[in-house]
């Protein structure tokens, strides 16, 4: 099983899951990682259309089951959920620290972490 953590870094979890630049793969089986890899974000010329880039993380990740992140925009969060994965957007900054949560069952997914695409950020 795969699970994929939006970073920047290779350490922590990137802020926003569009915007990463990249993500780290990290393969499980029975609880021990089998492979870590990281796979390239690659930028679309053509931003204003999320749907599309969506489509385009997408197949960067189609083997991964779950996908972590600390924040998302609505149009990505919908197309994963619609692929069948796993969506997990968190407050936790720290890829280990996410993942043995998620091995105990304990990383929590925030919905209020997912946001639509108007920035306004007064609420």
């Amino acid at each position: 099983m795969k699970i994929a953590f939006a970073t920047n870094d290779m350490v922590t979890i990137a802020p926003h899951f569009g915007r990463a630049r990249g993500f780290l793969v990290i393969e499980l089986e029975e609880g021990k990682i089998l492979r870590e890899e990281f796979r390239e974000n690659t930028p679309h010329p053509h931003h204003h259309a999320p749907g599309h880039r969506a489509q385009q993380i997408l197949g960067v990740l189609q083997d991964c089951e779950v996908v972590v992140t600390r924040g998302m925009g609505t149009p990505a969060y919908q197309a994963l959920r619609e692929a069948g994965k796993q969506v997990i957007v968190t407050s936790v900054r720290d890829i280990r620290e996410a993942l043995e949560r998620w091995q105990k069952g304990a990383l929590t997914h925030d919905p209020q972490r997912v946001h639509s695409h108007h920035h306004h950020h007064g609420h």
